[in-house]
């Protein structure tokens, strides 16, 4: 499989980003789109409050890939606004966090999703209650996981703009969390 735009995989662990190629586009002047006019690079894009939406320079980004460990594609699924991972990938391995919110490791998604697919795993099951809340709140309650009989929680949450998350416990030294990426939605305007 080659990625448009004559680009390569061969990286491991890294976002490649599906552009419009804004130049070749206008240099094509037609109206139906061809893969020349579809590139893949690892340039994250930035959000444009002119042109409403997430952009390299003029190319708008409408994808994002992201390859594993052996520099292959991710296997994932598409329907709609969410896109799923064929497996889970762990962003958080276990870790104690007790009763103050507290960054777990980003979540594998790309630069401009802001809403994840995840599971919190309570792994020694000691019966109490986790939230979440965006990274770098202050003041929130944030958003219950599951309740003390729910160890293993898969839902939706909020991130900040580096895919950052905050949990925390109801008790003290009482049990570790896990955190997996199960997969992400696309923004309003992709």
């Amino acid at each position: 499989f080659t990625p448009p735009g004559g680009a390569s995989w061969d990286y491991d662990s890294i976002w490649f980003y599906v552009y419009l190629d804004d130049s070749a586009i206008t240099t094509a002047g037609v109206n139906v789109l061809t893969a020349s006019e579809i590139g893949a690079v690892t340039t994250e894009p930035t959000w444009s409050d002119a042109k409403h939406g997430w952009y390299n320079g003029n190319d708008r980004v409408i994808f994002a890939i992201y390859t594993n460990g052996s520099s292959q594609v991710t296997e994932f699924f598409h329907g709609g606004d969410t896109v799923m991972w064929a497996d889970e990938i762990q962003n958080q391995a276990s870790v104690d966090i007790d009763t103050t919110f507290t960054d777990i490791n980003a979540l594998i998604i790309p630069k401009f999703a802001t809403v994840g697919i995840v599971a919190i795993d309570d792994l020694l099951h000691g019966g109490v209650f986790w939230w979440w809340r965006t990274n770098g709140q202050s003041g929130s309650t944030g958003h219950q996981v599951g309740d003390a009989l729910t160890h293993y929680s898969v839902l939706e949450v909020i991130t900040d703009s580096n895919q950052i998350i905050e949990l925390k416990a109801s008790g003290d030294n009482i049990d570790t969390v896990s955190c997996d990426t199960h997969g992400w939605k696309f923004p309003a305007g992709i």
